[in-house]
């Protein structure tokens, strides 16, 4: 028996030819962008969601200076990530920090766990980290929403730092 001019087993479905022009009876795009519309955005959806998440944080940072006695790398990216937020939240200051002795902070952003950097001038950023210095308070001088500006480096920061044996006070 053949019902609405199908045979049996294709009731309701449509054979759809992508080698034939779309006629009456086939499947048009509209029917099929139908079916992938939600496909489609739930893979956008997925994408958003994920690249902020690993956009928030350097995956390593590289910290140098004349006064360590190697560079110093920060690879955990929760570390690198509560670093991020405490510079980001940290007040402006301002300040003057010529002739104080710092240090390069080398961000190294979208890196994979199977790269390590080698070097800071392969870093896709850089702030400086100076520490507290002849009653001078410790400040980080980084990017924070497209404008570079002195920041008070808080207890987080200098936590985070003196974890990986970077001097904050000389």
């Amino acid at each position: 028996m053949v019902l609405g001019g199908q045979p049996p087993g294709r009731v309701g479905r449509r054979r759809f030819n992508f080698h034939e022009p779309a006629s009456a009876g086939s499947c048009t795009f509209s029917h099929t962008s139908a079916v992938l519309r939600p496909l489609v955005a739930f893979l956008l959806a997925a994408l958003i969601v994920a690249a902020p998440a690993s956009a928030a944080a350097p995956r390593y940072i590289l910290v140098s200076g004349p006064r360590l006695a190697h560079p110093v790398m920060l690879d955990d990216w929760r570390e690198n990530h509560a670093l991020m937020l405490a510079f980001a939240n940290a007040p402006r200051v301002r300040v003057s920090l010529m002739k104080r002795p710092r240090y390069e902070l080398a961000m190294f952003w979208g890196w994979t766990d199977a790269q390590r950097p080698t070097s800071p001038t392969q870093a896709n950023q850089r702030a400086w980290f100076y520490p507290a210095w002849h009653g001078a308070r410790p400040i980080v001088n980084v990017v924070v929403n497209g404008f570079l500006a002195p920041r008070s480096a808080s207890t987080g920061v200098l936590r985070i730092l003196a974890r990986h044996g970077v001097p904050t006070r000389l």
